[in-house]
């Protein structure tokens, strides 16, 4: 398909980040990684998600837990009428977990796996990752949250 362009060399020195980007989270490859990006805080990291896999952002809810889930999933909301499961963002970046205060957003994600994000803050849109201001921006590839989220875990096949 395509050659993944190298990420900033400040983002490049991080454990968590070059762990994260093998397991398929982060998506670098050059033709998406200057799409416009809805950008949002987790702790003091700064992420990005592509604007077109983004439903809507709603202020925050406290999800109804689900027994024996993984430690990044913290349950589910309903959202405009979609049950959606929340992912811990912390938990599966292994961003930092002193004293964290909790969510203010979610971010409820488009596609089959019907997801949404736990967020602290939603900074806006931005055309690229070179849009702020020296913060390196984490971009995460949706398609793999949830596959790295369960990792470990068997999943239920849907029954129609």
């Amino acid at each position: 398909v395509g050659h993944s362009s190298l990420p900033p060399r400040s983002v490049t020195k991080n454990h968590r980040f070059r762990r994260c980007r093998r397991a398929g989270l982060y998506n670098l490859n050059m033709s998406e990684s200057y799409q416009r990006l809805l950008s949002f805080r987790v702790g003091s990291r700064l992420f990005g998600v592509d604007e077109s896999k983004v439903a809507m952002v709603a202020n925050w809810r406290q999800p109804t837990p689900l027994p024996h889930a993984p430690p990044a999933v913290m349950g589910i909301v309903s959202l405009q009428g979609r049950m959606l499961t929340v992912l811990d963002l912390r938990k599966l970046t292994s961003a930092e977990s002193t004293d964290n205060p909790p969510p203010q957003h979610v971010i409820a994600l488009r596609g089959d796996e019907q997801l949404a994000l736990a967020v602290d803050t939603v900074e806006g849109s931005i055309e690229s990752p070179g849009d702020t201001n020296g913060s390196p921006v984490e971009v995460l590839n949706v398609s793999e949250l949830f596959p790295l989220a369960i990792q470990g875990k068997e999943r239920r096949q849907r029954r129609f």
